[in-house]
């Protein structure tokens, strides 16, 4: 948290209000009283008045009444909203699915501050709107609250997704990244994951059988990630996919596929294999030690920063639990200033679905794209906390969560030793607080209770670690 000159906390985002406001935000309450959204969402709203279409972005009802006001040509139903990003006072991005004359296609809504609606722009204007609804770019404005729709392949970072729709041109694409391959350029896409601005994840089919994993991204991301894909190597039990082509120019990547399923499934699967999580615990071990030394180093500096940010995120979307987050953001400050700087390869994002165990018994580790060196504790501890996470939110047996738990550092520790119990425990909370965005951006109807409890737990290991 900042601090002011008085030495009194200080929020980046700013929740004082005049008396006027004040009444302002009560009117503005009970005129959503009506609302679907949840109620921590109508608060929300009510505070951001400089995102006039936060409400309508976050509300699928209110996209689907906009869009078939302006579109009415179009059959519009089943909108379901998939993930948010939201930045306070600058923008909210909300990621949805919805069905157009029958055909499933994906779109985001974006939210600009109401100053930028006169920036806008006019909405694609053109007679051939239903004909090219999820093949080519095609987006609406609504300049009223300074909102824009894109629909896909439309995206303002991503210029890469026009190149694979329609077919042609991906076919075209594939044929220049893996000029040797006869069967790559037919095969049917397929969505896994897509994140609007940042990243698009998706999986080549070839006779219904999965060939290899197509990802897209924004500039920043290419680079980093295309550097990231030469770094590890596979030993061990350890398999890190092949890059098999990528295009500089639409910023796209080309992996192997590995056949299997993810850790999330087996262990959430009727029978879990626990034993399992062994291989896995090596695994990570097998890429710890690799050298690593072309991987950008993860300073303890920009730990504190993002710990920070965080903290006034939450403070500003959750303001009841504002004083509780500045503790525990102090808490982990501290903590993080007072460690010496580590210098570990580390995979940055590692956690059950990053997992696919192959049916010959290795481990494949998927998404390098946030590999640094660091503190090795931190792929440990994130992978604890998501352990953490998915009990505490039911999605996991508790009694599975624990053995996993304790499979995975008896397997890590087969190939290097573990790290002090206390940084460990630390280092687990720290993985907690990253989540406690996540109820918020999923959408879970109960995401002000769900975060609470995320935070409660982080609380619990600062304060009386379980180990």
């Amino acid at each position: 948290m900042r601090v002011n000159r008085a030495g009194e906390s200080e929020n980046q985002f700013s929740l004082t209000h005049t008396q006027r406001q004040k009444r302002q935000f009560l009117l503005s309450l009970k005129k959503m009283s009506d609302s679907r959204l949840p109620v921590g969402d109508l608060s929300l709203v009510a505070r951001d008045t400089i995102l006039a279409g936060l409400q309508t972005v976050l509300d699928p009802q209110l996209v689907l009444g906009r869009l078939r006001q302006q579109h009415p040509e179009v059959n519009w139903e089943k909108p379901a909203i998939t993930y948010v990003q939201y930045k306070p006072q600058a923008g909210c991005l909300a990621a949805y699915r919805i069905e157009a004359n029958g055909l499933e296609i994906e779109f985001y809504g974006k939210a600009y501050p109401v100053a930028l609606r006169h920036d806008l722009g006019p909405g694609y204007r053109g007679e051939d709107f239903v004909q090219r609804l999820g093949t080519r770019r095609v987006w609406v404005n609504f300049e009223d609250i300074a909102t824009a729709i894109y629909f896909f392949p439309s995206d303002r970072n991503l210029g890469g997704l026009t190149s694979l729709a329609p077919d042609h041109r991906r076919k075209r694409l594939l044929k220049g990244m893996v000029p040797g391959s006869s069967y790559l350029p037919t095969a049917r896409l397929q969505a896994v994951r897509y994140k609007p601005e940042r990243r698009y994840v998706a999986k080549l089919l070839h006779e219904g059988i999965p060939c290899a994993t197509l990802k897209t991204y924004a500039p920043a991301g290419y680079l980093t990630a295309l550097a990231n894909s030469h770094i590890f190597r596979s030993e061990d039990v350890l398999r890190i996919p092949k890059q098999l082509g990528c295009s500089n120019e639409n910023g796209v990547l080309l992996f192997q596929w590995l056949p299997g399923n993810t850790l999330r499934e087996v262990l959430t699967s009727s029978r879990p294999e626990v034993d399992s999580v062994l291989s896995v615990g090596r695994a990570l071990a097998c890429l710890q030690r690799q050298p690593g030394t072309e991987l950008p180093l993860f300073t303890r500096e920009e730990e504190i920063r993002r710990t920070v940010a965080l903290a006034d995120w939450l403070s500003f979307v959750c303001p009841e639990l504002a004083p509780r987050v500045s503790g525990v953001s102090r808490k982990l400050s501290a903590t993080l200033a007072a460690f010496p700087a580590g210098d570990c390869p580390c995979h940055g994002d590692f956690y059950a679905d990053q997992v696919i165990l192959l049916p010959e018994g290795s481990v494949g580790v998927l998404d390098l794209d946030r590999a640094c060196r660091a503190e090795r504790a931190l792929d440990l501890g994130l992978f604890l906390a998501h352990l953490e996470r998915d009990v505490l939110e039911n999605e996991l047996p508790g009694q599975v969560g624990e053995k996993a738990k304790a499979a995975f550092l008896t397997g890590y520790s087969r190939v290097s030793s573990l790290p002090d119990p206390d940084h460990l425990a630390f280092y687990t909370a720290l993985g907690l607080f990253r989540l406690t965005p996540d109820p918020f951006r999923r959408r879970n109807i109960d995401w002000l209770a769900r975060t609470e409890a995320l935070l409660k737990r982080v609380e619990t290991y600062l304060d009386d670690p379980p180990w």
